[in-house]
């Protein structure tokens, strides 16, 4: 479909695999085509991430490595058509250094300001995002300030509160307007941006299960987050806590820092741990890109 040949497909595809794209050219694919942008089926080859040897066989909130098993731009050497090209129209993740030094929201949003300014705002900490809608029990109603002034330290086989709030927007405008779309993300990448933007907050521990969704940036305002990501040919939902996964063993893995966003592609799966010793504070929105090769793609399979 799209003119694209079988072997472009399987490097360059929703669930893009080395191993089906060696199996098609040992069943004679055409080698010689090229995609939109001039590359061959091997420079695209070369673009799909690979896991780096001697990475943790499980997640933990203790980790602390700092390094990372996918791409990592400095935001200010690439612009959005870059980050189109090499990323979104090959389904590749990516981390953005410092994509967010700028933002007000940096100087702006730590934890005690805003719990100063933005306290009386209720919030739902769940064990897990959303747990609510997964039959996981109810959610908990609290304010940001004693979210943020509570004592987390979770009891033996629990694992602590974590708040994920779509509502932001309408909540606090002030809050959300002050964390724009990172700039390398501007009107050059022609996104169509999900009307809500999450606002993420929780303490070292807390943590988001293996899950899925469309195209999605998230922005880190305060403390670490450890990405475990798995390639699009190994899709995966699930409930259970990260800490308590054994999927981190064939994932890639990624430590984000303040100042840096994430780009997780359309059908990767993912899941994060908030690790070190500070609260973290982010937020993510979800988007497409309409002019997207594999928007058509998924849509046409």
């Amino acid at each position: 479909p799209q003119g694209l040949s079988a072997a472009q497909l399987a490097v360059n595809g929703p669930r893009a695999s080395l191993e089906i794209c060696g199996m098609l050219i040992r069943a004679g694919a055409d080698l010689g085509a090229i995609d939109a942008h001039g590359r061959s089926v091997f420079e695209l080859a070369r673009l799909l991430p690979r896991k780096q040897e001697g990475s943790n066989s499980r997640a933990s909130s203790a980790w602390s490595g700092g390094s990372c098993d996918m791409a990592t731009v400095e935001a200010s050497t690439v612009g959005a058509g870059e980050i189109v090209k090499d990323f979104l129209d090959v389904m590749r993740p990516v981390l953005l250094r410092g994509a967010w030094a700028e933002c007000a929201a940096m100087k702006q949003w730590d934890v005690s300001e805003l719990a100063r300014t933005h306290g009386q705002i209720e919030v739902f900490p769940e064990a897990v995002p959303y747990g609510s809608q997964f039959g996981l029990g109810r959610a908990n109603k609290t304010t940001l300030q004693e979210f943020l002034g509570a004592n987390h330290s979770a009891r033996s086989g629990e694992v602590p509160m974590y708040v994920f709030d779509k509502a932001i927007e309408a909540k606090a405008p002030d809050l959300a307007t002050t964390c724009p779309i990172p700039e390398v993300l501007g009107k050059g990448a022609r996104l169509e941006l999900d009307a809500s933007r999450q606002f993420i907050v929780g303490p070292p521990g807390s943590g988001a299960p293996f899950h899925w969704h469309s195209h999605a940036w998230s922005g880190l305002l305060r403390g670490r987050k450890v990405w475990y990501i798995r390639r699009n040919d190994q899709v995966v939902y699930s409930k259970q806590h990260p800490t308590k996964s054994e999927l981190a063993a064939s994932s890639l893995r990624c430590e984000q820092r303040p100042g840096d966003v994430m780009l997780v592609p359309h059908g990767w799966a993912h899941a994060v741990v908030n690790v070190g010793s500070a609260m973290s504070v982010s937020f993510a929105q979800e988007f497409d890109v309409p002019h997207h090769a594999h928007a058509r793609l998924w849509t046409s399979s």
